[in-house]
């Protein structure tokens, strides 16, 4: 066993490996060559093998914490997380174990994986352990978790006020508060550029409104007399009006167009006088 180990600390996990599968040969149940060759395996991304190594000593050891634990973060690396949280479930609900005596870590990774499938019944478990707790070093983790969880809601205010309650300020806290500060700031700023538009956008509209109610001003009605088709060789066709800017760009004028028809010109050029009434004079 002393060779194997050394074999890892020098960095040559081939030949640990089979140092580890020599002492098994002679002896099947070695749990510490089980539990080695599994943590190594396991080092090298080589988790299905983990696994079995694992699942041979459970059988040998079936309460070993630790086994049962690593065999949970095995079974969720290989994406089984939902056997993996029974693994965890089945480690805490253990009547054979003292609460006390469970580990830190066991609980922690039981929320942690929770949450990747059940995010609701983790952040309420996690909120009552923080709520309960007597030690606030040991919420901590959850706290770090729940303030990621109300980062991604944008909910940034609640992010900032659990990473500031950390007890222990450790380096990944402080990045986490500069960060938190940092994206807080922006918001307000893009918030206050926003309003800005909003308000720029209404007075335009105003000043727009104010200007259409400026021109909507009624156009005069242009009338012709009755008797002014008798008085001119012409036939008024039509008579329209619009409004136009005017030369100067600030005021507006009125155009009016008076559509004729010569109807009353023979095709010499002469005119068509009209029939002329007893009481007209010439």
């Amino acid at each position: 066993m002393f060779i194997a180990s050394s074999y890892e600390r020098i960095n040559k996990p081939k030949e640990a490996k089979q140092v580890y599968e020599e002492i098994l040969k002679e002896d099947k149940d070695s749990k510490q060559a089980l539990n080695n060759l599994s943590i190594l395996e396991a080092k090298y991304g080589n988790n299905y093998a983990a696994l079995r190594y694992v699942n041979k000593l459970i059988t040998l050891d079936p309460d070993n914490i630790q086994v049962m634990n690593n065999k949970a973060m095995l079974l969720v690396e290989i994406g089984d997380i939902i056997n993996g949280v029974k693994v965890l479930e089945k480690i805490i609900s253990n009547n054979k174990i003292k609460k006390s005596a469970l580990p830190a870590n066991i609980e922690r990774n039981y929320v942690r994986c929770l949450y990747s499938y059940d995010k609701v019944r983790a952040i309420k478990l996690m909120e009552e352990k923080i709520e309960k707790s007597t030690d606030a070093s040991s919420t901590d983790d959850y706290k770090l978790i729940l303030a990621n969880h109300y980062k991604s809601e944008n909910n940034l205010e609640k992010a900032l006020q659990l990473v500031e309650s950390c007890k222990v300020q450790n380096e990944t806290v402080k990045e986490s508060i500069v960060s938190l500060n940092e994206l807080l700031s922006n918001n307000i700023n893009n918030a206050n550029s926003s309003n800005k538009m909003k308000s720029d956008d209404g007075l335009k509209k105003e000043e727009t409104t104010n200007k259409d109610e400026q021109t909507k001003f009624e156009l005069p009605e242009i009338k012709l007399k009755k008797d002014d088709s008798s008085r001119c060789p012409e036939e008024v066709v039509s008579v329209s009006n619009k409004i136009v800017e005017a030369d100067d760009g600030l005021t507006n004028k009125v155009e009016v167009t008076i559509k004729i028809s010569n109807k009353n010109i023979n095709n010499d050029g002469t005119h068509i006088l009209p029939a002329m009434k007893k009481s007209d004079t010439v």
